[in-house]
């Protein structure tokens, strides 16, 4: 198990934006979380990432607990996070964007900007992925940025798990089944996968289960094959009840039922000091 939260809360102004979420994710999995806006994907998304702190619960990654102080710390442990805007800078190549945050190699004062191309090379043709790494980030399709933003993630040389937030807002069909593919290579990889949407035709193709969240608390995490867009918009609405644990027909092939979990659901610089309540 990669990653595991035991009674994740977080508070804005007393409010609860997460409560009592228990969560497990296995390495290779591609995971669904879907939710009305103002469910807490967004909260949960920060929690992970360590732009937000929670105020109660624990967290767990490869069955030590941990806690982020700040989004390098969250980074350096293994997890990745591609936000729905793009985080690259359009005057760049995309080989320059491809090593943002990354610390250049030098050899006699002199930038190895052929090692730096080799190696984003290797890990794009790792998960078979074409990039043209001396065009200029605005000449690449929406789909070519986001693969570009994968493969930097990929280079930080521990990712375990990459969260996709919205990764599709912008893309066309083709462009879409052109992620997929990425996605489906990373799993293949041993990279867990959050996959976070409105679509939930995408969740129906693409992942292997899918969790639910409902005003801040999860709403069941079920096998994608067992389930439909239906049932899963029953439980976003209220309708389908609130989960009280996770059954093993809901456990990846293979994966062995978590001893504590209940339920299972998976930026910026430095947390906001007083953040308002957020809407998703």
């Amino acid at each position: 198990m990669i990653l595991k939260t035991e009674k994740l809360d977080k508070k804005f102004n007393g409010v609860y934006a997460l409560e009592q979420l228990d969560f497990s994710m296995e390495a290779g999995e591609v995971r669904g979380l879907v939710g009305e806006n103002g469910a807490g994907k967004s909260t949960f998304i920060k929690l992970l990432g360590g732009v937000y702190h929670p105020d109660g619960g624990k967290l767990f990654l490869d069955g030590r607990e941990i806690s982020f102080p700040g989004p390098e710390a969250s980074r350096q442990s293994g997890i990745s996070i591609l936000y729905q805007d793009s985080v690259l800078v359009p005057a760049f190549s995309a080989l320059e964007n491809a090593w943002l945050g990354y610390p250049y190699p030098v050899k006699g004062g002199r930038i190895r900007w052929k090692t730096m191309e080799e190696e984003v090379q290797r890990k794009a043709e790792e998960i078979g992925v074409c990039l043209d790494l001396k065009k200029p980030v605005t000449e690449l399709m929406p789909s070519q940025k986001k693969n570009l933003e994968i493969v930097r993630a990929l280079l930080s040389k521990n990712c375990r798990l990459l969260i996709l937030d919205e990764p599709t807002a912008s893309f066309s069909d083709k462009e879409t089944k052109t992620l997929f593919k990425t996605v489906r290579a990373l799993r293949e990889k041993g990279t867990a996968v959050l996959y976070v949407t409105h679509r939930l035709e995408e969740i129906m193709e693409l992942t292997d289960r899918v969790t639910v969240l409902k005003n801040g608390k999860s709403a069941g995490t079920l096998r994608t094959a067992e389930t439909s867009k239906e049932e899963l918009v029953r439980r976003m609405s209220g309708d389908g009840g609130t989960a009280t644990g996770e059954s093993p027909s809901a456990m990846p092939p293979g994966a062995t039922a978590p001893s504590v979990v209940a339920v299972s659901p998976a930026g910026s610089s430095s947390a906001p000091a007083a953040p308002s309540a957020p809407t998703s």
